[in-house]
């Protein structure tokens, strides 16, 4: 619900990395407490990703750690002109939601409004554009 919930209405991209930093603490934490089978469960997810990277449990059936983290990896590294490609989507980013991902982007572009210098304001209109594509992708889905 924090990425992609109404309660959120912006955020930076150190907010995404912030959570995906303290999902790396909870995989270190089961190794600590003697259950690293537990962290078995992301080799999946560090197939698909260069970082070392983890979550846990996600409540919704649609919110599982490799596509949190493919959404949040496709803003981190800036791949949402890699995404818009058919072929890139339908292998590599198979398992992103598109509504997920546009949702995400406008809560960094909202956040990119509101800053003072133009860097920040640019790469606001940036993310607001990508949000506009993302959303051009399948008029309707997700509403």
């Amino acid at each position: 619900d924090f990425l992609t919930g109404r309660n959120i209405a912006m955020m930076n991209e150190n907010a995404i990395s912030n959570l995906l930093v303290d999902c790396d603490f909870l995989e270190t934490e089961f190794g600590r407490i003697g259950r690293p089978h537990l962290s078995s469960a992301f080799n999946e997810l560090r197939a698909v990703s260069n970082t070392k990277i983890a979550c846990v449990h996600f409540p919704r059936t649609d919110m599982t750690p490799q596509s949190i983290y493919q959404t949040t990896g496709i803003v981190l590294s800036d791949k949402v002109q890699d995404y818009l490609i058919p072929a890139n989507r339908q292998s590599v980013y198979a398992v992103v939601k598109q509504k997920r991902l546009q949702t995400l982007l406008e809560k960094l572009a909202q956040y990119g409004s509101t800053r003072r210098d133009a860097a920040g304001r640019q790469l606001g209109e940036k993310r607001r554009k990508e949000a506009d594509a993302v959303g051009r992708l399948f008029p309707g889905q997700g509403r």
